[in-house]
């Protein structure tokens, strides 16, 4: 959905750059909540990369958070329902031992309007390079498995 698709953009180009690092796994995933840990349960390190609207968007800017940022967003309600935060606090009680150890989350600033196709606004595109380039030497320094 156009730049709603930034995640998806990101972890094509690092697939391309990093196609020789065996100890890195990509995921294309549009999921939340539950299903969202269910697919990083068993990992050291994890990092999510998605689009981001708000009232205080700036088409383009780069954020990195932690769950604890989103501590804020807890909302006690049935397990189809839960957020990212509430649901990984759920499988810290049930499951602890496969919770990654570190979860870093990355965004990029879209608008809200949602445009069909694949293609990213030339600001999103932008960010999503930069983003791209940002995370190859952040795992450049990981060290290989």
């Amino acid at each position: 959905m156009g730049d709603d698709g930034v995640g998806i953009r990101v972890v094509r180009i690092l697939q391309a750059r990093l196609e020789n690092r065996h100890d890195v796994v990509f995921k294309e995933l549009s999921v939340s909540g539950i299903r969202l840990i269910e697919e990083i349960l068993g990992f050291d390190r994890v990092i999510i990369v998605d689009s981001h609207t708000g009232e205080d968007t700036e088409p383009g800017r780069i954020r990195r958070f932690t769950p604890a940022d989103f501590s804020d967003t807890f909302h006690p309600g049935t397990p189809h329902g839960l957020n990212f935060a509430t649901a990984l606090e759920l499988y810290k009680n049930i499951d602890r031992e496969h919770i990654p150890k570190t979860i870093e989350i990355y965004t990029v600033d879209i608008n809200a309007e949602f445009v069909f196709g694949d293609k990213l606004s030339p600001a999103i595109e932008k960010a999503s390079h930069e983003l791209t380039r940002l995370l190859v030497r952040e795992l450049s320094t990981a060290t290989a498995t």
